[in-house]
């Protein structure tokens, strides 16, 4: 399994559009022959759909990623570029691992080696969202997320919220939990 096959599907999933070829090199970091190899992939294997629009994820795409993603143990729940500035970066992507993470360091340190810029790790604590690391709570940094992402996240569940400057870069933590596996 390539981790750009991976980043490919959850890009197409989460915008729920038509995607050109070059668009997609831009957005997720990847040059253009390493986008065309990975949709053809995609093609070949029924889970993109390709029109004049662009290509876009089908039902046995968004079947198999759920597949895979579920083994890891990771999902990706919704992305935004408002939270990059507080952070760091262009685009921000919010992702739930159903299980703690350990070592809250080392994993952030895992996602900025991989690509992202920096990443927020907290966990439902009390009803509301806390980042162990800064002692505060989501909310307080940006209400409206925390709103958005408290009703998708289940108790026990680890928030991971990373930036980058593109798509790739934000998605780096499927690297780390996917690949670290």
């Amino acid at each position: 399994m390539d981790i750009r096959y991976l980043k490919i599907l959850s890009f197409l999933a989460m915008t729920k559009s038509f995607a050109g070829r070059r668009y997609l090199s831009q957005k997720l970091g990847l040059g253009e022959g390493v986008t065309r190899r990975l949709l053809d992939i995609g093609r070949e294997n029924n889970h993109i759909s390709v029109n004049r629009a662009g290509v876009r994820i089908t039902e046995g795409g968004l079947d198999y990623l759920t597949q895979i993603l579920a083994k890891c143990g990771i999902k990706p729940l919704i992305y935004t570029n408002r939270f990059g500035e507080k952070l760091c970066g262009q685009i921000c992507v919010a992702f739930s691992l159903n299980r703690p993470v350990d070592n809250i360091v080392k994993f952030r340190d895992e996602v900025v080696r991989r690509g992202g810029c920096g990443a927020i790790i907290a966990y439902l604590k009390g009803g509301s969202i806390y980042i162990p690391l800064a002692e505060r709570r989501l909310e307080d940094l940006d209400s409206d997320l925390a709103s958005a992402l408290r009703t998708l996240l289940k108790e026990g569940d680890t928030l991971i919220v990373s930036c980058g400057d593109n798509f790739g870069q934000a998605m780096a933590p499927l690297d780390v939990v996917c690949v670290m596996k």
